[in-house]
């Protein structure tokens, strides 16, 4: 199905430096991920969001239901970075910090980042991230990258499976958020750190990165297709793999997996 940017609107108060943001708004859509992959490979330029009030099918990290109810933040930017593969994963975690740090300007809130994709507060899960790339030979054609946020909703409103590890925004202050505020300053986060991390080196940004992740420094397992790991989360590889040092003193950087904390006694 072919897609024309026919509903493209401005939010107010977003003066963007280095994306070139036109934004798609769609009332119900069954996945903004799906509808941006699809104007990706038609040729929309680098900036290019897909904003949806409500999701039928919702994506989220391996190929799992992400719910998404009206209130919430549903978004999908198109990029073209000129990096290399390797480091293409890294732009995921570019995302979720500043995510967190939108919730921090409009909410007052510290929210963290949970490895790889998911946005924490206090222990429950109020967002997540979801990196989609298209790679051509050994060159990334695009990324495409979804954001989502509990925001304008109670946590009653998603599946009752889902409730006891959720929260919402709004259940957490007590009162709405500004929904385009909200999602201009998530941009307009993005944009500062996106653009640091194509023009310069990016041990930086990997540091505030770690320094918002809570298993830094903590015994983790960490759950993949081969099975589980456990060992001390020690930070951040250049490309944004996580770094397990283990008893023996050796080391191994994972791509991706189910982190959870191990309970080191008293």
């Amino acid at each position: 199905m072919r897609h024309r940017l026919t509903a493209v609107f401005h939010i107010n108060g977003l003066n963007t430096k280095h994306l070139r943001i036109a934004v798609v708004h769609e009332r119900k859509v069954r996945s903004t991920q799906d509808q941006a992959k699809s104007l990706a490979s038609d040729g929309a330029l680098e900036g290019t969001t897909v904003i949806a009030d409500e999701q039928t099918a919702g994506k989220g990290r391996a190929g799992r239901r992400w719910y998404s109810p009206k209130g919430g933040v549903w978004l999908s930017l198109i990029l073209r970075p000129t990096v290399t593969i390797e480091k293409a994963p890294l732009i995921g975690l570019l995302a979720a910090l500043s995510t967190i740090n939108a919730i921090k300007v409009d909410t007052g809130l510290d929210a963290s980042i949970k490895w790889p994709n998911d946005i924490l507060f206090q222990g429950r899960k109020v967002g997540g991230i979801l990196s989609q790339s298209s790679i051509k030979g050994d060159s990334l054609s695009y990324l495409v990258l979804g954001i989502g946020v509990n925001l304008n909703f109670r946590k009653e409103n998603l599946p009752n499976k889902v409730q006891s590890g959720a929260t919402t925004l709004m259940d957490e202050v007590g009162k709405r958020i500004d929904k385009d505020a909200f999602i201009r300053d998530i941009l307009l986060a993005f944009d500062s750190l996106y653009q640091s991390f194509l023009e310069s080196d990016s041990d930086a940004i990997l540091r505030e990165i770690e320094s918002r992740m809570e298993i830094v420094g903590r015994m983790i397992s960490v759950k993949t297709a081969h099975g589980k790991e456990s060992g001390r989360a020690v930070g951040l590889a250049a490309n944004g793999a996580l770094r397990m040092l283990f008893p023996d003193g050796s080391e191994k950087s994972f791509y991706a997996g189910d982190v959870s904390l191990v309970d080191e006694g008293v």
